[in-house]
């Protein structure tokens, strides 16, 4: 039977931007699978006071993402009974898959989640729409090392409107099974993706409309949120160094617009 634990609970307060530390004084060393985080205060759900999550091991992000791409994230890759309903105070935090969707295209096969031996933090920050209340994180112990991990780190496009340039992507040898796109009417127009290897060949995996994706989507997973927009890719792609994004904008296309790659992670090498 899997072993479930949960943290001590931080609170929050109403009407003010908080920040939430969970670091390693709350958590256990690594060894941990199915987080979730479980709110107090009727507006801290992913769908309201949630500005974003970032989960850090050894102090480098793994997870960060706002609330709304959370949102996306689960309902893409994950079966439809563990997706929160719109306003639940307990939701998962996607570093790892459930166990019944290990193999299934596009996940690997395998155990998931945060390796053996490493300091975990988590920190929640809200928005001033946060109410009075607290949160916790839960977790499940893992029985074994596990093989991989999603990451997913969100940054801006630094793009502007009625724009076409590239956005360099490095993934430092992860493969990339897709990625989580602002997206509504102007503000992309078009968006291609080149990857570069080492040894200097280039290929074009991807070029298509917002709409286009939506319509890709639906044969994928019962994705209903289209911004942010969640794409699938057919088979993981390798994104080394001098990769890119090439973004078409329209009228509405700002620099701070969010793109966020999901990389699986092989943490065997890690841990041997």
């Amino acid at each position: 039977m899997p072993r479930g634990y949960r943290s001590d609970t931080l609170a929050v307060g109403a009407g003010a931007i908080q920040v939430a530390v969970f670091n390693s004084n709350l958590l256990p060393a690594g060894g941990m699978s199915d987080l979730y985080i479980n709110a107090v205060g009727v507006n801290n759900s992913l769908d309201n006071a949630i500005d974003q999550v970032v989960v850090k091991l050894e102090g480098v992000e793994v997870i960060n993402l706002t609330g709304a791409q959370i949102r996306v994230l689960l309902e893409g890759l994950r079966p439809s009974s563990t997706i929160p309903a719109a306003g639940q105070l307990t939701f998962p935090i996607p570093i790892s898959f459930p166990k019944t969707m290990s193999g299934l295209w596009p996940i690997p096969a395998g155990v998931s989640g945060i390796p053996f031996g490493l300091n975990v933090s988590v920190e929640i920050t809200t928005t001033v729409a946060a109410s009075a209340g607290s949160f916790q994180i839960g977790w499940t112990s893992l029985e074994s090392p596990p093989s991989y991990m999603l990451k997913s780190v969100k940054r801006a496009t630094g793009i502007g409107l009625n724009t076409v340039a590239p956005v360099s992507v490095n993934t430092g040898g992860n493969d990339v099974i897709g990625m989580i796109l602002d997206n509504t009417a102007t503000k992309i127009n078009k968006l291609r993706a080149v990857s570069r290897l080492a040894d200097g060949r280039e290929y074009q995996f991807m070029d298509l409309t917002p709409a286009m994706i939506v319509t890709l989507m639906q044969d994928i997973s019962p994705v209903t949120v289209s911004n942010p927009l969640l794409c699938i890719y057919e088979h993981p792609y390798k994104l080394g160094q001098n990769s890119y994004l090439e973004y078409t904008t329209g009228a509405a296309g700002l620099v701070s617009d969010l793109f966020a790659l999901l990389e699986v992670v092989d943490v065997r090498i890690a841990q041997a």
